[in-house]
């Protein structure tokens, strides 16, 4: 036992000779992954005729949008570009209409142009179920994980510190039994951001 306590003693020194020890501090590099909430949108109007769009009768479609902006300033929450090695955005989403429900984030760009970050078609969510008098019986969740930007997006977003968020409800049929129950439908997303930087000592 003393034999072999003395071999590992030996094959430990041996390892350590010719490691240059300030060379290998100076190549010491972390990868953190650090997420943070952007914000929020809600909809939820109390009566029909609160809608964002002029009243329409029974069992007519009626299509809206309502859109907020978010702050978020990239070079303040992670630093320097270089730091970043990527990025994406998490999504999650609650439907609450007993209509379709399109979720849409962008930033506008210095020649206006809107720079998407959902994908193409959005974010799509089904009608939530409701029972013969209108009720929600079943609400539509749906959490969506970071997918990594293009180094293009994430060029674009440290040209700004705002983004817009829509929530659209698509083909929204107003029934006698929809317009009595509008106070309970809503339809909810919340975006976080999630970055892995490069450090480098």
């Amino acid at each position: 036992m003393k034999g072999l306590t003395v071999i590992l003693i030996a094959l430990m020194l041996v390892s350590c000779i010719g490691l240059d020890l300030d060379k290998i501090s100076d190549e010491l590099s972390y990868s953190p992954n650090i997420s943070l909430p952007v914000g929020n949108l809600l909809v939820h109007y109390d009566r029909v005729n609160d809608l964002p769009v002029p009243p329409l009768p029974d069992l007519v479609p009626i299509t809206f949008t309502v859109r907020d902006t978010l702050f978020l300033n990239i070079n303040d929450v992670y630093g320097a570009r270089e730091s970043i090695y990527s990025l994406g955005f998490q999504y999650d989403n609650t439907n609450r209409y007993p209509a379709e429900v399109k979720m849409e984030l962008y930033y506008i760009d210095a020649s206006g142009t809107n720079n998407y970050l959902t994908p193409t078609d959005g974010i799509r969510l089904e009608a939530a179920e409701t029972n013969g008098e209108g009720f929600v019986i079943k609400e539509i969740k749906s959490l969506i994980p970071p997918e990594p930007l293009s180094d293009d997006q994430i060029d674009g977003l440290f040209e700004t510190d705002r983004l817009i968020i829509e929530l659209t409800i698509i083909n929204l049929v107003l029934t006698p039994n929809i317009r009595e129950n509008f106070s309970y439908y809503s339809a909810y997303s919340a975006v976080g951001v999630q970055a892995q930087l490069l450090i480098e000592d």
